[in-house]
């Protein structure tokens, strides 16, 4: 497969990052993981999307940093790729990183969805994520699993709205140092989770909707017994759950994506059979 992953800036992954374990898995099962940012794309005269990508120059990589350094190094495979000759494509970068960049925050959606027209693969679906690009997307899910929820402007409302409650739920990020984020990568702690069967339910009842929404990878974030985030931006956190589980989860992730592509390739080729047949 040929695969392409959207970040944000290549000079800002970290070798723990989730893409770059899919990239790395994704080269190690003898695929093209091509990076790019939102700034890379173009959409020329002849109708093609294309984009400045970089490959890491080797076949096989035993450590994010060693692939990593490869990617940024003069060894690099520097091209202009055309974008719809991709398998899929992968939009991983996370618009909150690109406030003060409006055009940068849905670039990857818009050519993403025109990467689409030519049967390119996009993870997820660029049209899911234009719908999920504030928290509104998350009052659509079933009010079973949220917590009672007020969005408003009004200081009046919300007095009124924790009087009322008796108290509320609320937790605030530190960052560490003079890093702006907060995110375990950025200095936070992990510990294993137990998986509870309320845990379970909770990704049965989200499970329709984000598969009608064409969500093929999401990180969801449960606090007691209700989800509190659903992440389908850059979710992360497949290195941490390997170091517990003792499973690589990036492997079967680019699994998922061979049989995705295959059964793809089979409908369009099926699909092609029988226009020629009506013809």
């Amino acid at each position: 497969m040929k695969i392409g992953f959207v970040v944000n800036d290549i000079d800002t992954e970290t070798e723990g990052y989730t893409t770059t374990r899919l990239a790395i898995a994704a080269i190690n099962a003898g695929h093209e993981a091509w990076i790019m940012t939102p700034g890379d794309f173009a959409y020329d005269p002849d109708e093609m999307v294309k984009a400045r990508a970089k490959h890491a120059p080797k076949d096989k990589y035993t450590s994010g940093a060693s692939y990593l350094h490869g990617l940024r190094g003069p060894n690099a495979r520097t091209r202009r790729i055309t974008v719809d000759d991709l398998d899929v494509l992968m939009l991983r970068n996370d618009p909150s990183q690109d406030v003060e960049t409006p055009w940068r925050q849905n670039a990857a959606i818009e050519f993403g969805r025109l990467a689409m027209r030519n049967g390119v693969v996009v993870l997820n679906d660029p049209n899911g994520l234009a719908k999920a690009i504030t928290k509104m997307y998350f009052e659509e899910f079933p009010e079973e699993v949220r917590p009672r929820t007020l969005i408003t402007r009004d200081r009046d409302e919300i007095k009124e709205f924790v009087k009322d409650k008796g108290h509320y739920a609320a937790f605030r990020r530190m960052r560490q140092g003079d890093d702006i984020r907060s995110n375990v990568h950025a200095g936070g702690e992990i510990a294993q989770a137990t998986i509870t069967e309320r845990d379970l339910r909770i990704c049965e009842i989200v499970r329709p909707k984000l598969v009608a929404d064409g969500m093929f990878l999401v990180g969801l974030d449960i606090v007691g017994d209700k989800l509190m985030e659903v992440n389908v931006f850059s979710p992360g956190g497949l290195g941490s759950a390997q170091s517990f589980e003792k499973v690589n989860f990036a492997q079967g992730a680019i699994g998922a994506l061979e049989r995705k592509v295959d059964y793809m390739s089979s409908y369009r080729r099926r699909f092609s059979n029988v226009q020629m047949n009506t013809l």
